[in-house]
Protein backbone atom coordinates (compact mmCIF):
# COMPACT_ATOMS: atom_id res chain seq x y z
CA UNK A 1 0.00 0.00 0.00
CA UNK A 2 1.32 3.43 -0.69
CA UNK A 3 0.59 5.32 2.31
CA UNK A 4 0.92 9.26 1.53
CA UNK A 5 0.24 10.19 5.46
CA UNK A 6 -0.97 8.63 8.79
CA UNK A 7 -4.11 10.22 7.66
CA UNK A 8 -4.63 7.44 4.82
CA UNK A 9 -3.53 4.54 7.58
CA UNK A 10 -6.33 5.55 9.68
CA UNK A 11 -8.69 5.39 7.50
CA UNK A 12 -7.59 2.03 5.53
CA UNK A 13 -7.49 0.17 8.77
CA UNK A 14 -11.21 0.87 9.28
CA UNK A 15 -11.59 -1.09 6.21
CA UNK A 16 -9.13 -3.48 6.12
CA UNK A 17 -8.03 -4.32 9.89
CA UNK A 18 -10.01 -6.09 12.07
CA UNK A 19 -9.93 -3.62 15.26
CA UNK A 20 -11.38 -3.92 19.05
CA UNK A 21 -14.73 -2.40 19.52
CA UNK A 22 -13.03 0.71 21.56
CA UNK A 23 -10.03 0.59 19.05
CA UNK A 24 -12.23 1.05 15.80
CA UNK A 25 -14.23 3.59 18.10
CA UNK A 26 -11.20 5.80 18.38
CA UNK A 27 -9.74 5.38 15.38
CA UNK A 28 -13.19 6.35 13.26
CA UNK A 29 -13.46 9.59 16.16
CA UNK A 30 -9.90 10.93 15.12
CA UNK A 31 -10.87 10.26 11.12
CA UNK A 32 -13.55 12.78 12.22
CA UNK A 33 -11.86 15.00 14.38
CA UNK A 34 -9.05 15.92 11.85
CA UNK A 35 -11.36 16.68 9.21
CA UNK A 36 -13.73 18.67 11.70
CA UNK A 37 -10.57 20.36 13.79
CA UNK A 38 -8.00 20.34 10.92
CA UNK A 39 -5.41 19.11 13.88
CA UNK A 40 -4.66 16.38 16.02
CA UNK A 41 -3.18 16.53 19.34
CA UNK A 42 0.14 14.75 20.76
CA UNK A 43 -1.45 12.42 22.85
CA UNK A 44 -4.44 11.20 19.64
CA UNK A 45 -0.79 10.71 17.76
CA UNK A 46 0.74 8.33 20.60
CA UNK A 47 -2.16 6.44 20.89
CA UNK A 48 -3.12 6.07 17.56
CA UNK A 49 0.74 4.64 17.11
CA UNK A 50 -0.04 2.46 20.16
CA UNK A 51 -3.75 1.08 18.78
CA UNK A 52 -1.31 0.79 15.45
CA UNK A 53 1.36 -1.34 16.97
CA UNK A 54 -1.34 -3.81 18.46
CA UNK A 55 -2.05 -4.97 15.25
CA UNK A 56 1.18 -5.91 13.38
CA UNK A 57 0.05 -9.40 12.68
CA UNK A 58 -3.05 -8.16 10.44
CA UNK A 59 -0.40 -5.94 9.03
CA UNK A 60 2.01 -8.18 7.90
CA UNK A 61 -0.62 -10.02 6.25
CA UNK A 62 -0.69 -7.01 3.99
CA UNK A 63 3.02 -7.10 3.88
CA UNK A 64 2.90 -3.53 5.94
CA UNK A 65 5.63 -2.86 8.37
CA UNK A 66 3.89 -1.33 11.11
CA UNK A 67 7.40 0.24 12.44
CA UNK A 68 7.98 2.41 9.33
CA UNK A 69 4.44 3.72 8.44
CA UNK A 70 3.96 5.36 12.31
CA UNK A 71 6.42 7.57 11.64
CA UNK A 72 4.81 8.98 8.25
CA UNK A 73 3.21 12.47 9.05
CA UNK A 74 0.35 13.46 9.43
CA UNK A 75 -1.72 15.79 6.59
CA UNK A 76 -2.76 18.35 9.56
CA UNK A 77 -0.62 19.90 12.17
CA UNK A 78 0.38 18.67 15.52
CA UNK A 79 -0.02 20.40 19.08
CA UNK A 80 0.74 19.59 21.87
CA UNK A 81 -2.16 18.42 24.32
CA UNK A 82 -2.86 20.56 26.91
CA UNK A 83 -3.85 19.11 30.53
CA UNK A 84 -7.34 19.00 29.98
CA UNK A 85 -7.29 16.67 27.64
CA UNK A 86 -4.41 14.44 29.26
CA UNK A 87 -5.50 14.46 33.23
CA UNK A 88 -8.44 14.09 34.80
CA UNK A 89 -9.88 17.33 36.89
CA UNK A 90 -11.87 17.82 39.94
CA UNK A 91 -13.99 21.39 40.02
CA UNK A 92 -16.42 22.36 42.61
CA UNK A 93 -19.00 25.39 41.32
CA UNK A 94 -21.34 26.11 44.27
CA UNK A 95 -23.23 23.26 45.39
CA UNK A 96 -22.03 20.72 42.47
CA UNK A 97 -18.83 18.62 41.66
CA UNK A 98 -17.77 18.74 38.08
CA UNK A 99 -15.34 15.91 37.15
CA UNK A 100 -13.78 16.06 34.01
CA UNK A 101 -11.41 13.17 32.49
CA UNK A 102 -9.65 11.36 29.42
CA UNK A 103 -11.56 8.08 28.01
CA UNK A 104 -10.51 5.34 30.52
CA UNK A 105 -12.15 2.17 29.75
CA UNK A 106 -11.38 0.59 33.51
CA UNK A 107 -12.18 4.00 35.50
CA UNK A 108 -15.80 3.33 33.55
CA UNK A 109 -16.18 -0.17 34.61
CA UNK A 110 -14.93 0.40 38.23
CA UNK A 111 -17.30 3.11 38.40
CA UNK A 112 -20.45 0.90 37.60
CA UNK A 113 -19.28 -1.41 39.90
CA UNK A 114 -19.52 0.68 41.92
CA UNK A 115 -21.20 3.94 41.66
CA UNK A 116 -20.80 7.03 43.08
CA UNK A 117 -24.14 8.59 45.00
CA UNK A 118 -25.34 11.63 42.73
CA UNK A 119 -22.78 11.18 40.14
CA UNK A 120 -24.29 11.77 36.83
CA UNK A 121 -22.70 11.79 32.89
CA UNK A 122 -23.80 15.15 30.94
CA UNK A 123 -22.96 13.98 27.29
CA UNK A 124 -23.53 17.26 26.02
CA UNK A 125 -20.22 19.07 27.92
CA UNK A 126 -18.88 15.49 28.48
CA UNK A 127 -18.63 16.29 32.36
CA UNK A 128 -19.86 14.04 35.46
CA UNK A 129 -21.96 16.20 37.47
CA UNK A 130 -22.43 15.29 41.90
CA UNK A 131 -23.94 16.88 44.40
CA UNK A 132 -21.43 18.14 47.00
CA UNK A 133 -20.62 16.43 50.03
CA UNK A 134 -17.43 15.91 51.89
CA UNK A 135 -17.92 11.72 51.38
CA UNK A 136 -18.88 12.39 47.57
CA UNK A 137 -15.66 14.41 47.23
CA UNK A 138 -13.86 11.78 49.07
CA UNK A 139 -15.32 9.02 47.21
CA UNK A 140 -14.27 10.79 43.62
CA UNK A 141 -10.98 11.34 44.62
CA UNK A 142 -10.38 8.26 45.70
CA UNK A 143 -11.34 6.58 42.30
CA UNK A 144 -10.02 9.14 40.08
CA UNK A 145 -6.79 8.47 42.23
CA UNK A 146 -6.58 4.85 41.24
CA UNK A 147 -7.03 4.94 37.48
CA UNK A 148 -5.73 8.57 36.32
CA UNK A 149 -1.92 9.25 37.01
CA UNK A 150 -2.55 12.89 36.98
CA UNK A 151 -5.80 14.83 39.12
CA UNK A 152 -5.76 18.40 39.05
CA UNK A 153 -7.85 19.91 41.71
CA UNK A 154 -9.34 23.41 41.84
CA UNK A 155 -8.53 25.74 44.68
CA UNK A 156 -11.38 25.35 46.46
CA UNK A 157 -11.25 21.60 46.23
CA UNK A 158 -7.43 21.88 47.37
CA UNK A 159 -8.88 24.02 50.47
CA UNK A 160 -11.04 21.52 51.41
CA UNK A 161 -8.78 18.44 51.55
CA UNK A 162 -6.03 20.59 53.57
CA UNK A 163 -8.99 21.46 55.72
CA UNK A 164 -10.62 18.13 56.27
CA UNK A 165 -6.77 16.22 56.50
CA UNK A 166 -6.79 16.87 60.24
CA UNK A 167 -9.38 14.54 60.80
CA UNK A 168 -8.00 11.72 58.16
CA UNK A 169 -7.43 9.87 61.50
CA UNK A 170 -11.21 9.56 62.73
CA UNK A 171 -12.76 6.64 63.07
CA UNK A 172 -16.08 7.45 61.67
CA UNK A 173 -15.36 9.69 58.34
CA UNK A 174 -18.78 8.54 56.55
CA UNK A 175 -22.12 9.04 58.17
CA UNK A 176 -22.44 5.81 60.45
CA UNK A 177 -25.12 4.00 62.15
CA UNK A 178 -23.41 2.89 65.30
CA UNK A 179 -24.97 0.55 68.13
CA UNK A 180 -23.76 0.32 72.32
CA UNK A 181 -25.02 0.08 75.72
CA UNK A 182 -28.81 -0.57 73.47
CA UNK A 183 -28.86 3.25 72.11
CA UNK A 184 -27.85 4.00 68.29
CA UNK A 185 -26.20 6.91 67.63
CA UNK A 186 -24.91 8.27 63.83
CA UNK A 187 -21.82 9.43 64.20
CA UNK A 188 -19.98 12.14 61.58
CA UNK A 189 -23.66 13.09 60.12
CA UNK A 190 -24.30 16.34 58.45
CA UNK A 191 -26.42 18.83 58.44
CA UNK A 192 -28.39 17.85 54.98
CA UNK A 193 -28.62 14.47 56.62
CA UNK A 194 -29.93 15.47 59.62
CA UNK A 195 -32.40 17.82 57.61
CA UNK A 196 -33.68 14.68 55.44
CA UNK A 197 -34.01 11.56 58.45
CA UNK A 198 -34.54 13.70 61.43
CA UNK A 199 -38.07 12.65 61.39
CA UNK A 200 -37.54 9.03 61.08
CA UNK A 201 -37.62 7.21 64.20
CA UNK A 202 -34.58 5.01 64.95
CA UNK A 203 -36.11 1.78 65.93
CA UNK A 204 -34.57 -1.36 67.03
CA UNK A 205 -35.87 -3.33 62.99
CA UNK A 206 -34.24 -3.74 59.77
CA UNK A 207 -36.43 -1.95 58.43
CA UNK A 208 -34.89 0.89 59.84
CA UNK A 209 -31.88 -0.27 59.24
CA UNK A 210 -32.58 -0.67 55.08
CA UNK A 211 -34.13 3.06 55.38
CA UNK A 212 -31.07 4.81 56.91
CA UNK A 213 -29.06 2.72 54.45
CA UNK A 214 -31.28 4.34 51.57
CA UNK A 215 -30.22 7.64 52.86
CA UNK A 216 -26.65 7.16 52.68
CA UNK A 217 -25.74 5.91 56.10
CA UNK A 218 -22.96 2.88 56.58
CA UNK A 219 -23.72 0.06 59.13
CA UNK A 220 -21.30 -0.25 62.02
CA UNK A 221 -20.15 -3.76 62.54
CA UNK A 222 -21.34 -2.58 66.39
CA UNK A 223 -25.24 -2.63 64.58
CA UNK A 224 -24.64 -5.70 62.41
CA UNK A 225 -23.55 -7.99 65.57
CA UNK A 226 -26.51 -7.14 67.33
CA UNK A 227 -28.87 -8.38 64.78
CA UNK A 228 -26.58 -11.49 63.85
CA UNK A 229 -27.97 -12.33 67.34
CA UNK A 230 -31.30 -13.08 66.70
CA UNK A 231 -31.89 -12.64 63.05
CA UNK A 232 -30.88 -14.50 59.85
CA UNK A 233 -26.98 -12.93 58.50
CA UNK A 234 -27.88 -12.82 55.20
CA UNK A 235 -31.06 -10.72 56.07
CA UNK A 236 -29.05 -8.50 58.07
CA UNK A 237 -26.58 -8.15 55.16
CA UNK A 238 -29.39 -7.46 52.98
CA UNK A 239 -30.91 -4.90 55.14
CA UNK A 240 -27.19 -3.03 55.79
CA UNK A 241 -26.44 -2.47 51.39
CA UNK A 242 -27.77 -0.48 49.61
CA UNK A 243 -26.19 -2.38 46.25
CA UNK A 244 -26.72 -5.97 47.10
CA UNK A 245 -26.31 -9.52 45.46
CA UNK A 246 -28.74 -12.33 45.97
CA UNK A 247 -29.08 -15.49 44.63
CA UNK A 248 -32.00 -15.79 41.70
CA UNK A 249 -33.53 -19.30 43.14
CA UNK A 250 -34.04 -17.33 46.57
CA UNK A 251 -35.63 -14.09 44.92
CA UNK A 252 -38.90 -14.12 46.28
CA UNK A 253 -37.41 -14.20 49.71
CA UNK A 254 -35.83 -10.98 48.59
CA UNK A 255 -39.09 -9.25 47.47
CA UNK A 256 -41.05 -10.10 50.80
CA UNK A 257 -37.85 -8.51 52.79
CA UNK A 258 -38.35 -5.41 50.49
CA UNK A 259 -41.95 -5.76 51.22
CA UNK A 260 -41.03 -5.66 55.09
CA UNK A 261 -38.90 -3.11 54.79
CA UNK A 262 -41.62 -0.45 52.99
CA UNK A 263 -40.89 -0.98 49.62
CA UNK A 264 -43.76 0.19 47.13
CA UNK A 265 -42.99 -0.42 43.88
CA UNK A 266 -40.08 -2.93 42.49
CA UNK A 267 -38.91 -2.67 38.52
CA UNK A 268 -37.70 -5.80 37.00
CA UNK A 269 -37.17 -6.53 33.22
CA UNK A 270 -36.95 -10.24 32.73
CA UNK A 271 -40.42 -10.30 34.95
CA UNK A 272 -39.47 -13.66 36.41
CA UNK A 273 -41.05 -12.45 39.94
CA UNK A 274 -43.98 -14.48 41.18
CA UNK A 275 -47.24 -12.61 41.17
CA UNK A 276 -48.30 -13.81 44.54
CA UNK A 277 -46.34 -11.07 45.86
CA UNK A 278 -49.03 -8.53 46.22
CA UNK A 279 -47.52 -6.14 48.82
CA UNK A 280 -45.56 -4.55 46.11
CA UNK A 281 -46.43 -3.27 43.20
CA UNK A 282 -44.17 -5.99 40.51
CA UNK A 283 -42.11 -4.66 36.93
CA UNK A 284 -43.33 -0.91 37.81
CA UNK A 285 -41.25 0.88 34.38
CA UNK A 286 -38.40 2.63 35.59
CA UNK A 287 -39.41 5.87 34.20
CA UNK A 288 -42.74 5.71 36.85
CA UNK A 289 -40.28 4.56 39.67
CA UNK A 290 -39.76 8.58 41.09
CA UNK A 291 -44.26 7.66 41.68
CA UNK A 292 -43.02 5.28 44.42
CA UNK A 293 -42.14 6.27 47.81
CA UNK A 294 -39.24 3.40 48.44
CA UNK A 295 -38.95 1.64 45.07
CA UNK A 296 -36.17 -1.01 44.18
CA UNK A 297 -34.57 -2.52 40.76
CA UNK A 298 -33.51 -6.17 40.76
CA UNK A 299 -31.85 -6.89 37.78
CA UNK A 300 -30.23 -9.47 36.02
CA UNK A 301 -26.81 -9.58 34.29
CA UNK A 302 -26.55 -7.43 31.20
CA UNK A 303 -30.36 -6.07 31.78
CA UNK A 304 -29.10 -2.99 34.09
CA UNK A 305 -28.84 -0.83 31.21
CA UNK A 306 -32.49 -1.07 30.79
CA UNK A 307 -32.40 1.63 33.89
CA UNK A 308 -31.10 4.45 32.00
CA UNK A 309 -29.55 6.97 34.28
CA UNK A 310 -32.47 9.71 33.54
CA UNK A 311 -34.81 7.47 34.03
CA UNK A 312 -34.37 6.69 37.60
CA UNK A 313 -32.43 9.67 38.66
CA UNK A 314 -35.47 11.15 40.81
CA UNK A 315 -36.42 8.05 42.09
CA UNK A 316 -35.49 7.56 45.97
CA UNK A 317 -34.15 4.08 45.77
CA UNK A 318 -34.34 2.08 48.79
CA UNK A 319 -32.66 -0.88 47.23
CA UNK A 320 -30.81 -1.86 44.45
CA UNK A 321 -30.44 -6.02 43.83
CA UNK A 322 -28.37 -7.49 41.46
CA UNK A 323 -29.48 -11.43 40.85
CA UNK A 324 -26.74 -13.85 41.02
CA UNK A 325 -26.77 -17.45 40.66
CA UNK A 326 -23.71 -19.20 42.43
CA UNK A 327 -24.56 -23.18 41.76
CA UNK A 328 -22.42 -25.25 40.00
CA UNK A 329 -22.34 -25.71 36.41
CA UNK A 330 -23.17 -29.58 36.09
CA UNK A 331 -20.93 -30.17 33.07
CA UNK A 332 -21.82 -33.90 32.51
CA UNK A 333 -20.38 -36.82 33.07
CA UNK A 334 -16.16 -36.77 32.90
Amino acid sequence: MDFKNLDDVATWMLSNIRLSRYDDQFVNNLTLYIIQNNRITSNQHALFKKVAGKYVKQFNHYKINVSDIVNLPWSVSVVESTPEHTSASITIEGNDIIFKSPYNKNFISAYRKNSIYSMIWDKDKRQYNLKYSPTVLRDLMYMSAEYYEVVRYCPITTDIITKLGEYESMKYWTPTLTYHNGLYCIKAINTNLYEAIKDIPINDDLKTIAILVKYGVKIDDSVINHFNETTDPVKVVFASTFHVEFEIKEIDTAVKWLAEFGCDGISEPKSLLKSWVSLVDINTPPKDLHKYSNPAIIYHKGTLSVFTTSEYKNAKLLKIVKCVNSEPIDLGPK
